[in-house]
């Protein structure tokens, strides 16, 4: 009887240990999935706010496209009508005619009406490309973003 009251005690010691270890490993695995999906959802949140903040970003870059579009087509437009006498006069200093450029070993004309128009158009048709873009850029990262948010639940 005492090997049996022996072998008992022995049996709920290592019950009551295996429940503790068992209990405390539950515990863990709890701590660590909560700190996971507190992750997730902190990760979730950043994804949102960056969202948001490139959807902003698209709004003003698309403001600012409109912009350059407006731009290019009066300057097309500019460009288009046959230089006048006063665009030419209003073109000119009065004070001074400047003297033609020099490179290297030939000399380069100053610029005409018409040379500056093209000049100007073709700059603002650089700078209208480039804002199309920006606006596709963002555009295709807002995309990137809601599929990341999609996938992760």
């Amino acid at each position: 009887m005492p090997r049996l009251r022996l072998l008992l005690a022995a049996l709920a010691a290592l019950l009551l240990v295996s429940t503790g270890t068992a209990h405390a490993q539950r515990e863990s695995d709890e701590r660590r999935l909560r700190d996971q999906l507190a992750d997730r959802d902190e990760y979730r949140t950043k994804l949102l706010l960056e969202v948001q903040r490139r959807e902003t970003l698209l709004t003003r870059q698309q403001d600012a496209l409109e912009k350059q579009e407006k731009r290019l087509q009066e300057m097309y437009a500019k460009l288009q009508k046959p230089i006048t006498d006063e665009d030419e006069d209003a073109d000119t200093p009065q004070a001074q005619p400047q003297p033609a450029a020099v490179r290297g070993a030939r000399k380069v004309p100053p610029d005409t009406p018409q040379s500056k128009r093209a000049k100007d158009y073709d700059t603002q048709v650089y700078k209208t490309n480039l804002a199309r873009y920006n606006v596709a850029h963002t555009r295709q990262e807002i995309a990137d973003l809601r599929t990341l948010l999609a996938r992760n639940p």
